[in-house]
């Protein structure tokens, strides 16, 4: 199983270590660091099945269309400047707190720093999300231009 890291931007870290399986709050994990204990999941009442007029489909990201214009991931990697490292970071946009976005994937730390808005990145958004006056639909693939900025991506391709 990978690490999965979720991360509040800029307020706190929410981990996923291995072998846990509930999100607690701690600093960067560090080398030797344990999780709690796994706890059994709480019961929940039965309840009745959704009835025909109940049911409804759930929004599913890969249904989201992208604008036809939008470049292609491998598209915009061309633009960046000569020699720049890429980052690592593979993540969803699950929600969003108080001072960002709740992550969850693997984010690249350099300098123990999380490089999220960073060349190479790539976020998909599990919720809408509005940058700078534009709100971008669940499903959308985001990564940055040449100049940091958040562009829209049709394809990690």
């Amino acid at each position: 199983m990978r690490n999965c890291i979720c991360i509040v931007f800029a307020i706190a870290l929410l981990t996923f270590q291995p072998g846990c399986d509930r999100k607690r709050e701690a600093p960067p994990p560090m080398p030797g660091a344990v999780c709690a204990p796994k706890m059994p999941p709480p019961s929940t009442p039965p309840t009745a099945p959704p009835s025909k007029t109940d049911a409804q489909p759930s929004p599913s990201l890969s249904a989201y269309l992208p604008p036809a214009n939008a470049p292609t991931y491998s598209e915009v990697l061309k633009t960046y400047p000569a020699g720049v490292r890429l980052c690592e970071t593979v993540a969803t946009v699950e929600g969003i707190g108080e001072s960002g976005w709740l992550l969850n994937g693997e984010v690249d730390y350099r300098e123990g720093k999380p490089l999220v808005r960073y060349y190479g990145a790539k976020i998909t958004l599990g919720v809408a999300v509005e940058i700078n006056g534009k709100t971008f639909q669940p499903g959308a693939k985001l990564t940055v231009d040449k100049d940091s900025n958040w562009i829209e991506v049709k394809s990690w391709d």
